[in-house]
């Protein structure tokens, strides 16, 4: 089975960039007999840690691209139309089409996972402009109702979804409605500063990625081949 890992966090981004590299890592460490891992980086700050896995990698700066696929060319392109379209007219999306991978993995939580017409597993890491109100950075001058958006096409698109615990898992199922047996969850560590700490919490983010990756890798592969099934005998 072909994954393909899509790596567009910078370190300025804090949670999401070392939530991107325990799954870096976790692939990195999984059966390549049975998984083929494919790697697409949109800045440089990945080729050191990308390079250190050894698995085949591409560097797409997306440049403008970025802007406008966030905008969708201000909005005036519906998701539906983008997501059929995309594929002949986008550099990056056009690339990882190419490669024909089962499953890519987005661990940002940004647009890109419903705006690529693929096979997806998600992340969402919080929903505070539900459950966090009183706060207006997330939930004032229209903020809501764009992150509102934003989590219910991510929700709809998505074959899983990765939250960081039992509450992110609970919270999720509760406002968009989807199946719990779709919310898996990865554990957010932060790494510290002594070393001994690093390479426990590492190793500890390398067990539980490599086993949900291959809970719900095994799912998705099970369905793809009675579906094949179904076709070949019909």
């Amino acid at each position: 089975m072909k994954i393909g890992l899509f790596l567009n966090a910078k370190p300025t981004d804090g949670g999401a960039f070392q939530y991107s590299c325990s799954i870096l890592h976790a692939l990195s460490s999984i059966n390549t007999t049975q998984f083929f891992v494919i790697i697409i980086y949109t800045n440089r700050h990945w080729i050191g840690p990308v390079s250190e896995t050894g698995l085949t990698s591409f560097y797409l700066p997306a440049g403008i691209w970025t802007f406008l696929a966030r905008k969708r060319i201000g909005r005036h392109i519906p998701l539906a139309w983008w997501r059929r379209l995309c594929t002949f007219f986008h550099p990056t999306v056009k690339t990882m089409s190419q490669h024909d991978c089962d499953l890519w993995i987005y661990p940002n939580q940004d647009t890109w996972t419903y705006l690529c017409p693929f096979p997806a597993l998600g992340t969402v890491y919080d929903l505070m402009h539900r459950y966090e109100k009183q706060f207006p950075e997330v939930s004032a001058k229209g903020i809501y109702d764009s992150r509102e958006r934003h989590y219910t096409n991510l929700c709809q698109f998505s074959k899983a979804i990765l939250v960081d615990s039992n509450l992110g898992k609970k919270q999720v199922v509760e406002s968009y409605k989807i199946s719990p047996g779709k919310v898996f969850i990865l554990p957010f560590v932060a790494a510290t500063r002594r070393s001994k700490d690093i390479t426990n919490e590492t190793s500890k983010i390398v067990v539980l990625s490599s086993i949900l990756c291959k809970m719900f890798i095994g799912q998705f592969f099970e369905e793809r081949q009675a579906f094949m099934h179904f076709s070949d005998r019909g």
